[in-house]
């Protein structure tokens, strides 16, 4: 899944060149096995009613979808292939996958191109920026050309946008930083500063900072101490949940823009976006307040179906969460700071904090590597009890 959204542009326009578009589907029908893992790991073997739950709602999420959305095959098929990333990287429950030499390997190759497509973009003309392509009957755009508000162009390099782009730097990044030489990764930070300054991403650049002091500060703390600081700032991370509701409460109908024109999105996610589907539901279908409006719902599926038309970017990864599935959403969320906090592996408890503050203005149900890594970040709120964790979770390098 990483290797199709780090090069998703050139694949896709090739792809369709030759007319063989529909071999980009062939990742998602092979993460099927991914889904049986899932069910064979998380429900057979370990019983965890958290697997359970969340199975439950994929299973009447998709139901409800299917009468609220209307939809068609293409719009279930397209839930069902939004839910199977995170299925895998749930079934990593108390495994790492940095463990293994081949996956170390690929990930740095696929940052490496990552960076590179950034940094060559504002140079070359790329004949798939912009490119319009034709797939199960939809019209897509292979690289998604996007400009500030001011103007500045915002390059998506290889990938099918900017953000994704930058996310792929940052991510990979992240993932490697403690499982790859140092001064590779040490050389490797001015230009990811300078591909992400060419993404435009704020999202992006604003979390690579924090990353950056977070690494500073983790260096200065005495070795024996640096997990638990990590677990600490994990679950501290948690208080990003509630933060756009707090927003909207106290900024809602307040013109940002005025303070600084940068801070347009932010007003228009504070005042429209963020509140604009549970707004829809309650003036609409009250009772999928707590319900949710079902798998896919104000997600990329719904715009396979007749509700296409209301459809907003539902920037932040919780609120889709609760739209989807309703209350019952407040028990996985539970969950994850509960039990994913108390991992012993430190790259998922970093990638916990992480998430936290980068979902808090993305959706991220989508792209595929995005989704997986999420879940693969709280995968290990599925073990039973400490001792698992101990037991299943090999020796990491020490965080450093």
């Amino acid at each position: 899944m990483f290797a199709r959204d780090v090069i998703a542009a050139p694949l896709r326009f090739y792809l369709d060149q030759v007319h063989l578009g529909v071999v980009w589907l062939v990742p998602d029908v092979l993460a099927l096995a991914g889904f049986a893992l899932f069910l064979r790991v998380l429900i057979l073997r370990l019983r965890a009613p958290l697997a359970i739950l969340i199975l439950a709602q994929f299973v009447v999420g998709l139901a409800i979808g299917i009468v609220f959305m209307s939809s068609g095959a293409l719009a279930i098929f397209s839930s069902i292939k939004l839910f199977l990333p995170f299925a895998i990287g749930f079934a990593m429950a108390g495994r790492s996958m940095m463990d293994m030499a081949w996956v170390r390997r690929s990930l740095m190759a696929l940052l490496l191109i990552s960076v590179s497509g950034l940094l060559i973009a504002p140079h070359v003309d790329f004949p798939w920026v912009g490119a319009e392509l034709e797939m199960l009957g939809k019209t897509l755009v292979a690289n998604l050309q996007w400009w500030s508000d001011d103007g500045t162009p915002r390059y998506g390099g290889f990938a099918s946008d900017s953000t994704s782009a930058a996310f792929n730097c940052i991510f990979l990044f992240f993932l490697l930083a403690d499982h790859a030489p140092r001064r590779l990764m040490l050389a490797l930070i001015p230009a990811i500063s300078l591909a992400l300054y060419y993404s435009n991403s704020k999202t992006a650049m604003g979390l690579w900072a924090l990353y950056l002091l977070y690494r500073g500060a983790l260096l200065a703390r005495a070795p024996e101490t640096r997990l638990r600081w990590t677990r600490l700032l994990a679950r501290w991370s948690f208080v990003c949940v509630p933060l756009p509701v707090i927003l909207v409460v106290l900024l809602s109908g307040v013109d940002l823009s005025a303070i600084s024109p940068k801070l347009f999105s932010a007003q228009d996610r504070i005042s429209n976006t963020w509140m604009a589907p549970f707004a829809w539901l309650r003036d609409n279908d009250p009772i999928l307040l707590l319900t949710g409006c079902g798998y896919g719902c104000f997600g990329y599926p719904m715009l396979n179906t007749e509700k296409a038309g209301i459809i907003v970017p539902l920037d932040n990864f919780y609120l889709t969460g609760f739209v989807m599935s309703g209350v019952s959403y407040l028990f996985v969320v539970i969950a994850m700071f509960f039990g994913g906090t108390r991992s012993g592996d430190p790259i998922k408890l970093q990638l916990i904090w992480l998430f936290n503050v980068y979902t808090v203005s993305l959706q991220c149900y989508g792209p595929g590597g995005s989704s997986f890594l999420i879940a693969y970040a709280f995968s290990d709120a599925f073990l039973p009890y400490q001792a698992s964790w101990r037991r299943r979770i090999a020796p990491a390098r020490a965080v450093a």
